[in-house]
């Protein structure tokens, strides 16, 4: 056994009580410790073996032990070790600079944890990883005890965090900004969120899916601007499927508008019937239209009812169903006509507070003669069905006023007669044949009168 003069002399100091100690264990020491004067130091006499110091109860066969080791044979350690197996160790040679193992007696990496997991607990829990040099800062995931193929790392020149499974790019990149994106740079696009993906294949069928896990519930998306109240509008965008093996209702696709406080469906789709249903849940046509009650009127802001409008122009129709089951037209929220509930007949706006320069035709009669009533076919018809009417062509060198180019858009003029509007020119015509008959009628009273007295006179 070895014995260096000045830690026996320690010892001596130290049971002799030379120097003033007031001890708290079996064994305390207390020295002016200095690198070559050390308050204990253990040697291990061979080279392949470990210094120790053990813990451990009476009656107990578990112990922990501090063990460590220097020199040319194997690594330079010191360590927690419990039954022999490492909890907590200091490797000098295991990586460049040293590691710490952490269930590993040869770590890999400057830290290194093996079987188990890390918490961090506290009011303010944190974990800094700073890389001194120019490559990113990064944490890696292996398995079994492969090299790490995915990892966390921060790119301070794109002031981007990538996750990923490559070491190259990140499959989730956020940005600083609060940019998000996926398998994309989030800068070469303008969303928040950008997804990049060959969509449409077996693997990446859709680039986004939202599954909701309540079968008879939607799976939803919603779209809404920042407040700082409660109450604030939102567009839901909810769809359903049929799962499989046990369907539950429609597969239905609905837009969805809410204030905070109530809210309805603006826009249904039923996949499974193929219907479209606008203010309407449950569409039961191919196009299901339920509106409000109130004419169409975009200056009250009502605007109930159907509009048609051309872009250019701003010229519009509106179709309307009053309660009562009418079907009214209007034209720039001018109304025009109405279909009537019961018959189906047509009936056309004639209010005098509509019209100006009102004039009585006269002389139709001789108009009508120069009509041509005929039977005729359509090119496009499959039926040899005729049909009875006018050619526009003949009716406009009389009455270029019921002839309308029907095709006023298109390059080829498709004219049509507007037959409504020779109903007032036949009622005059039959007016001046009426008067006409009267007056025949008149003539031939009058020489009935004169026929009469003659015959007479003839016989006195």
């Amino acid at each position: 056994m070895k014995i260096y003069v000045f830690q026996f002399t320690a010892f001596l100091i130290l049971f002799l009580g030379i120097v003033n100690v007031q001890a708290q264990g079996v064994v305390d020491v207390e020295f002016n410790s200095s690198t070559l004067t050390p308050h204990i130091r253990l040697t291990e006499t061979s080279t392949t073996d470990y210094s120790r110091i053990y813990f451990n109860n009476t009656g107990s066969p578990d112990r922990w032990s501090i063990s460590s080791r220097l020199g040319t044979v194997g690594n330079d350690v010191i360590g927690f070790y419990y039954n022999g197996n490492a909890r907590l160790v200091c490797n000098e040679e295991s990586v460049a600079g040293g590691g710490v193992g952490i269930g590993t007696s040869t770590p890999e990496d400057l830290l290194h944890v093996v079987g188990g997991d890390v918490q961090f607990s506290g009011t303010n829990p944190r974990l800094f990883i700073i890389n001194d040099g120019a490559a990113d800062a990064r944490i890696g995931f292996g398995d079994n005890g492969a090299a790490a193929d995915g990892g966390i790392w921060y790119d301070s020149s794109e002031d981007i965090m990538n996750f990923g499974t490559s070491t190259t790019n990140g499959d989730i990149q956020v940005q600083g900004n609060g940019r998000v994106g996926i398998n994309t740079d989030p800068n070469d696009g303008d969303g928040q969120l950008m997804i990049q993906a060959n969509s449409g294949t077996t693997s990446t069928p859709v680039h986004l899916d939202l599954r909701e896990n309540n079968n008879s519930d939607f799976a939803r998306l919603r779209f809404s601007q920042f407040s700082s109240t409660d109450v604030m509008g939102y567009w839901d965008v909810a769809g359903k499927g049929e799962p499989a093996g046990s369907p539950s209702g429609d597969p239905i696709l609905n837009f969805f508008y809410g204030d905070g406080t109530t809210g309805t469906n603006i826009l249904s789709l039923d996949g499974d019937d193929e219907k479209v249903g606008i203010n309407d849940s449950s569409p039961e046509y191919t196009l299901d239209v339920s509106h409000e009650s109130g004419v169409p009127s975009a200056t009250t802001a009502t605007g109930n009812g159907i509009n048609l409008e051309n872009s250019f122009t701003g010229n519009s129709w509106q179709f309307y169903a009053f309660s009562s089951g009418n079907m009214t037209i209007y034209n720039n929220e001018e109304l025009k006509g109405t279909f009537d509930a019961t018959s189906g007949n047509y009936t056309a706006s004639s209010d005098l507070r509509l019209k100006k320069n009102v004039a009585t035709l006269n002389n139709q009669l001789d108009i009508i003669k120069q009509l041509r009533p005929t039977s005729y076919q359509y090119n496009s018809q499959s039926s040899d069905r005729s049909v009875y009417g006018l050619i526009a062509q003949e009716v406009q060198q009389v009455m270029p006023d019921i002839v309308i180019n029907m095709n006023e858009e298109g390059d080829d003029e498709i004219l049509g007669v507007s037959y409504t509007e020779l109903i007032p020119v036949l009622i005059a015509g039959m007016q001046e044949q009426q008067t006409m008959i009267e007056q025949i009628q008149s003539q031939n009273e009058l020489l009935r009168q004169q026929i009469q007295l003659l015959q007479s006179q003839v016989k006195k």
